[in-house]
């Protein structure tokens, strides 16, 4: 679940802080919304929830730049196996590349650069903790107004009818929603 349950309540709808039957609707929504969301985004489920501790490994192919593009991970987790961590560094975009060190006079150019690209098709084992360091706080506040919306508009039939009948395409998103959500879809050949 991308949202805290109470926190929800506390902000949207204050009334109903002290009755656990609307707690546990409130919840199942929460959960629902969050699925959702992950299908509306084109990600697997659970794609925005905190890494876990453990770091894995992974397979990495290399394209021939001086940059590996890289899915989510926790920044400052990733190492390379076969690369010293001080030759690297990471982007704002979450890439890993190569520190070109500052050459000389009697440098060659050429060869300078050759050593510093990771190299098309080789597969580069990457260990890093993948995955989002929190949820993000757009997710989050996205399916908090998701949620008030569907508790506020089913209010008198939300036991009656299954969280399964509601179909995320019948939820209308606000406007706000959807320019919050925009840059966390999954865009055609994106690595998740």
């Amino acid at each position: 679940m991308y949202a805290d349950v109470q926190e929800l309540i506390d902000d949207y709808l204050p009334e109903h802080s002290n009755d656990a039957q609307i707690r546990r609707t409130i919840s199942h929504i929460v959960g629902f919304v969050s699925d959702a969301l992950d299908g509306y985004c084109r990600v697997p489920k659970g794609y925005f929830s905190p890494a876990g501790r453990d770091a894995a490994t992974r397979k990495i192919r290399g394209e021939g730049t001086n940059y590996l593009r890289l899915p989510v991970h926790v920044p400052g987790s990733v190492t390379i196996e076969g690369i010293p961590t001080e030759l690297l560094y990471e982007g704002q975009n979450g890439w890993i590349y190569w520190s070109t060190p500052a050459p000389t006079i009697d440098d060659d150019w050429t060869n300078l650069l050759e050593t510093r690209i990771f190299k098309y098709g080789h597969i580069y084992n990457v260990t890093a903790r993948w995955g989002w360091p929190k949820t993000p706080g757009a997710i989050t506040e996205a399916v908090r107004q998701i949620t008030a919306r569907i508790f506020e508009k089913r209010r008198g039939v939300i036991g009656e009818t299954p969280l399964s009948d509601l179909a995320f395409s019948e939820i209308q998103l606000s406007p706000f929603v959807q320019a919050i959500l925009e840059p966390y879809k999954r865009r055609e050949f994106q690595r998740i």
